[in-house]
């Protein structure tokens, strides 16, 4: 048995927990030694074997024993005592061979409960595969919706550049537009107040002119 003493006092432990829970009528199944003991099944499988052959001995060892016939016999015979010798040695072979039988048994069942158990094992490996499988197609396809959400995002991005410098330009240029219209309304004011003070120039000259036009009326009809 290659298994470490930390990892046989492991299965020991949860067999003998499992076999107290089901009342010592049956050993307890390797799988469920090894999801108790948290154990690989190759280990649980040779713990349970050393195990089980523990657990067989000490439940014939009262059988081998010398009879109490024997001992009450003594010495009072040879050819007694022959014959209970001849008795034993075949009751030990009878022991023994039901104790390999035993053992057989317990090894077949322990062998379909390895095939059982790899089959349940097959299965949720298989379940676990395809979960896997899922994943892994669930994970591209977010993979490739993140591409498109970057690709979205960059196209994004440099639509607000544009929109940006574009903003930047119109703002510039309606800078410009107000500053052109501030000297425009500066220059119609000068102009204004060069029309207003023209018709002033005007009016004082057209006066002058009256004036003068009244002057020379006045003189001409006095001669």
């Amino acid at each position: 048995m290659n298994l470490s003493g930390e990892l046989y006092e492991r299965i020991c432990v949860a067999a003998d927990a499992l076999h107290a829970q089901g009342g010592g009528a049956a050993f307890p199944t390797v799988d469920a030694v090894r999801k108790a003991a948290r154990v690989s099944m190759n280990d649980a499988s040779a713990g349970m074997r050393e195990w089980r052959r523990a657990h067989t001995v000490q439940a014939n060892a009262a059988a081998v024993a010398v009879p109490e016939k024997v001992r009450e016999a003594g010495m009072t015979a040879l050819a007694g005592v022959w014959s209970e010798a001849q008795a034993l040695a075949g009751e030990s072979l009878h022991l023994a061979q039901s104790a390999w039988d035993a053992e057989r048994t317990e090894s077949e069942v322990l062998a379909r409960q390895l095939a059982d158990a790899y089959e349940v094992l097959a299965a949720d490996f298989q379940a676990c595969q395809a979960q896997l499988d899922i994943s892994r197609a669930e994970a591209q396809e977010m993979a490739h919706e993140k591409e498109r959400l970057l690709a979205s995002l960059t196209e994004a991005q440099a639509t607000a550049t544009l929109a940006n410098a574009r903003t930047r330009e119109i703002e510039r240029r309606a800078l410009e537009l107000r500053t052109e219209l501030d000297h425009a309304h500066q220059d119609m004011a000068h102009a204004r107040a060069e029309l207003a003070q023209t018709h002033l120039n005007y009016g004082n000259e057209m006066k002058a002119v009256r004036a003068e036009a009244a002057a020379l009326d006045l003189t001409v009809s006095r001669k």
